[in-house]
């Protein structure tokens, strides 16, 4: 069981950084100077669309690493789960 936590916990992890990180492209404030700039980051939004859908199932999979250590007694896990859900809620939402 330790290493399918120390799993879970490296896979979590990473997937927290690679959300943290797109977090800071779906928060930016920047509309473009121009249209020209303006299409330039509509064209970087749909990327992130594409990245975030391609993303989602291994987030779903997480999410059911999540419940099976749950169900064998892990609780802790529930305090990443939420950290994972807030910020795909956020980038979604954004």
């Amino acid at each position: 069981m330790d290493c399918v936590l120390l799993q879970f916990y490296t896979d979590a992890n990473e997937a927290e950084s690679w959300l943290n990180e797109k977090m800071a492209l779906v928060a930016s404030a920047d509309y473009g100077e121009d249209e020209l700039s303006a299409q330039a980051l509509l064209q970087c939004h749909h990327h992130l669309q594409g990245e975030l859908n391609a993303y989602s199932g291994d987030i779903a999979s997480l999410n059911s690493q999540v419940e099976k250590l749950v169900q064998a007694g892990i609780s802790t896990l529930e305090v990443k789960r939420a950290t994972l859900c807030r910020y795909i809620k956020q980038c979604v939402v954004s």
